[in-house]
């Protein structure tokens, strides 16, 4: 009987083992005392093939929704080296007059898959999320310039290249000008290819003449560095036309920083 016994859990055995072999994959769990935060399970395969490393796998994840709410659970997840991503969207609420962030972040967990996996995140975990996005643009108000949103925003690499779209308050048409300034402040560099207003049906390109075209000339900015942009407008504007900022170029994060910022995320460092 105990030889039946022992030969029947050898073949239940065998056939859990062929089946984990064939794809079944492991059952990976993340719970999370903060809710509702959003949860990625990246294998680091995908990382290294990434062009800016865990953080563009991160951003890949989040623009394709490839990431579950927590409580979450992944199954059939193969063996292998993963970075599990626990991330609150309230993170990305802050205030750009203050340059205030109010989050509990993110959290990065590095692990071993090679059987089922709990992960259970506390709140103290979570660490203040440094959001890299992309240059701020400031508007003369007749006296200073102030600090109003971000453009080119999540156009990471040349390949992504693109053009952002940014309204314009009519008050902020001074004496038929206006005055701009595209200033980095954070970690990367910004590719500017081109800054043109567009007023109803008419397009206002700026004073500075290495802006005007969409032409490969990029104009550069790295951390600190800025650059003033004035429009000249004809006559009045109806205050029913619309009136956007279109700027044309992409930004690229530091490979450093981002190496930085990975160890800092992670937790129980």
């Amino acid at each position: 009987m105990k030889k039946l016994l022992l030969i029947s859990f050898l073949m239940l055995f065998s056939i859990m083992t062929f089946a984990q072999k064939k794809g079944k994959g492991f059952k990976v769990t993340v719970k999370s005392e903060i809710k509702d935060c959003w949860v990625g399970l990246i294998n680091k395969k995908d990382v290294n093939e990434s062009q800016f490393g865990w953080w563009s796998a991160w951003k890949s994840v989040k623009e394709n929704k490839q990431y579950k709410t927590a409580p979450a659970t992944f199954t059939n997840v193969e063996s292998g080296n993963y970075i599990v991503i626990i991330y609150n969207p309230a993170s990305k609420n802050f205030t750009y007059q203050e340059g205030v962030q109010n989050s509990d972040g993110v959290v990065l967990e590095e692990a071993v898959i090679n059987k089922n996996t709990d992960f259970n995140i506390k709140k103290g975990d979570f660490k203040g999320w440094y959001c890299l996005s992309c240059p701020y643009l400031y508007v003369w108000n007749g006296n200073d310039y102030v600090k109003v949103t971000e453009v080119i925003q999540d156009i990471v690499g040349k390949k992504a290249e693109g053009t952002s779209k940014t309204k314009i308050a009519h008050k902020q048409i001074i004496n038929n000008k206006l005055k701009i300034r595209i200033q980095e402040e954070k970690d990367e560099t910004s590719y500017l290819n081109g800054v043109v207003l567009k007023v109803g049906n008419e397009t206002y390109f700026p004073v500075q003449t290495s802006l005007k075209n969409v032409d490969n000339d990029y104009l550069t900015l790295n951390k600190g560095e800025m650059v003033e942009i004035t429009f000249e407008l004809n006559g009045n504007i109806s205050p029913e036309t619309p009136i956007f900022l279109e700027t044309t170029g992409y930004y690229e994060p530091n490979a450093e920083f981002l190496a930085q910022i990975y160890q800092k995320y992670l937790r129980n460092k």
